[in-house]
């Protein structure tokens, strides 16, 4: 849920998430929650969307065809605490490079403690705000919830991981990906003119379960005894705005540092994933602590 939003240079507002209560169920008890990398990947979404839409700058057609071509997401030194509203902020680079007659516009900013960098690419230029000064916005000149899948339309598909190969001594994993559900084909909101297809949120929970599975298996950790997992930083490049939906996707998941720590008394296990889908280059640095029972050699790494 967003609300008082003022826009100017940049785009601000304030958040509030709500989780289940067993949100994450671990072998120790309940988890605190904490705002997940998928949700402020959302929020920045929606928050960019609004900027391009704002005074009808960009009409219906031309957001539905804009498409996210580059996201980075990268974790503050504490976590976010959803409990309560959090703070959101984007400042926009407009006038981006023009490249094969398409214009690029990159937002950086803040989802609490989260730092976002993200690109979006539209085939018309970007007209400059009115020099108003700031201005409170509403979202829902966006559209309803449900004709956008960046709202809510992404809770209506189910993500398949089949065919899964894992190189333990490699740490590395290759996979089937098959996306079902509703397809959004009348998706009013950004990349709606290419849907069905493969979307960021599809990418990040794609890899996050493979880089997972590669987690635990080298470490020999059952899920249900280890900590939350934290998604230090993810970044992704997507070279075409299209990745069809219509048969399995390969992904793949690879190893370029694998260290352990100690931190606060306890051992941390640290991982850097590189992974694909077609059409997509795809990053990740992530971490979990260790209980105590698990021995481990020292530190260690691996080429990519």
């Amino acid at each position: 849920m967003l609300r008082a939003m003022s826009l100017g240079d940049s785009i601000e507002a304030c958040a509030r998430v709500h989780y289940p209560v067993d949100w994450s169920c671990k072998a120790a008890g309940e988890l605190a929650p904490h705002l997940s990398s998928i949700d402020a990947a959302l929020i920045a979404i929606d928050l960019a969307e609004l900027y391009v839409s704002h005074g009808e700058r960009f009409d219906g057609d031309a957001r539905r065809r804009s498409w996210i071509s580059e996201l980075a997401l990268t974790a503050g030194s504490r976590p976010t605490d959803v409990r309560t509203a959090f703070p959101c902020s984007l400042h926009a680079a407009e006038g981006g490079s023009r490249e094969n007659g398409h214009f690029r516009t990159r937002f950086d900013g803040r989802i609490g403690s989260i730092r976002v960098r993200l690109e979006i690419e539209h085939d018309v230029a970007l007209p400059p705000l009115p020099q108003t000064g700031r201005t409170v916005v509403d979202a829902s000149v966006l559209g309803t919830d449900g004709s956008r899948y960046f709202s809510t339309g992404y809770r209506n598909r189910r993500h398949t991981i089949s065919e899964l190969l894992v190189d333990v001594e490699r740490r590395a994993a290759a996979a089937s990906l098959m996306v079902s559900g509703d397809t959004c084909r009348s998706d009013t909101g950004l990349g709606g003119a290419y849907q069905p297809t493969v979307s960021v949120i599809e990418i990040i929970v794609s890899l996050a379960q493979l880089a997972q599975v590669v987690l635990y298996q080298a470490d020999d950790l059952p899920r249900q005894h280890s900590n939350t997992l934290w998604m230090r930083a993810i970044w992704l490049t997507a070279h075409t705005p299209s990745h069809p939906l219509n048969a399995p996707i390969p992904i793949r998941v690879g190893t370029r540092r694998w260290d352990q720590v100690q931190m606060d008394s306890r051992t941390w296990r640290l991982a850097e994933f590189y992974g694909s889908l077609p059409g997509v280059d795809v990053g990740a640095r992530l971490a979990h602590a260790l209980p105590e029972r698990v021995s481990l050699p020292e530190l260690d790494r691996v080429a990519p």
